[in-house]
């Protein structure tokens, strides 16, 4: 199966939403509350090095995006299959007339099949969900990749200032943090370890993986309980030109305007429906990503 079934957004980006939300570089932060649900989303320039960015952005596109890297994403930003689709998992031993498809939980994100093999013992294997364009790092993988890449470094140590300024000013609004008595426990725990730090704000930022997406997911939320802010940032693939990329929050009515290769926002969309524009099929690609703090 090739398409995500799912909500995606199919607007035309050359006709602008008349509800466009975009920093002022004139500020530090621009902080976007969402209705009253605690969920909020701050934007502000995050001092990439341009170089830094060129050099990734290009080696992203080389190793992966060209390369069609896949990776799984269950839960409806990676869309799903209905029960008659082809999947991976769907082998023929699976699909006997006494094999159970269930949702382990009420969320339907674990969704299990049952069956007896062919050695009528029982086994479970995934379904339901389809591998999308992207790329996962595990926390051992992305730091793997920081130390091979200087310019990925450079990008990692720069979303780490931009977070911790980020949230700061988060608090310093009276947006409540789920984690607001033990902010940066984590960062400070680091810091207190030998080394500069730039080593130590490497070290935080890769003690989490990463997912690059390559492809425009479906509307989700994210309802993540270890990770309630993510840093999010687009950036432009190696030899496309250069766009804003677009993410729409439908109950908001809104859509935030990003510009890619400069910009870094701090997200808490757990209850809050959002989605990209289709500018994440051609012409860029995101990063998430947000150690505890």
């Amino acid at each position: 199966m090739d398409r995500i079934i799912g909500s995606t957004w199919n607007a035309n980006t050359d006709t602008p939403h008349p509800n466009i939300i975009s920093h002022d570089n004139s500020y530090d932060v621009t902080i976007i509350k969402l209705g009253q649900l605690n969920n909020y989303i701050a934007i502000c320039d995050a001092s990439y090095d341009k170089d830094s960015v060129d050099e990734f952005c290009q080696h992203e596109t080389r190793e992966n995006i060209n390369f069609g890297v896949t990776g799984k994403r269950p839960g409806p930003a990676g869309g799903f299959l209905q029960l008659n689709d082809r999947s991976p998992h769907h082998t023929k031993v699976t699909q006997n007339p006494t094999s159970l498809k269930l949702a382990a939980r009420s969320s339907g994100v674990a969704m299990p099949i049952v069956y007896f093999n062919n050695n009528m013992t029982v086994k479970t294997t995934s379904w339901g969900y389809k591998a999308i364009k992207m790329k996962r790092l595990n926390s051992a993988q992305k730091l793997e990749e920081a130390m091979e890449l200087q310019c990925y470094r450079d990008i990692l140590i720069a979303e780490a200032k931009s977070y911790v300024i980020s949230i700061a000013c988060i608090q310093g609004c009276g947006i409540p943090t789920r984690r607001q008595k033990k902010n940066f426990i984590n960062l400070n725990r680091i810091l207190n370890e030998p080394g500069s730090v730039s080593d130590a704000l490497l070290r935080w930022m890769t003690s989490t993986g990463e997912m690059r997406n390559h492809q425009a997911v479906a509307t989700h939320c994210d309802p993540n309980r270890s990770h309630e802010q993510e840093i999010y940032s687009v950036f432009r693939r190696d030899g496309c030109e250069k766009k804003n990329a677009y993410l729409y929050l439908p109950l908001e009515n809104a859509c935030l305007d990003m510009v890619c290769n400069e910009q870094v926002s701090i997200c808490s969309l757990s209850l809050t429906p959002h989605v990209p524009d289709q500018t994440r099929n051609t012409h860029n690609f995101s990063r998430v990503h947000g150690p505890p703090p």
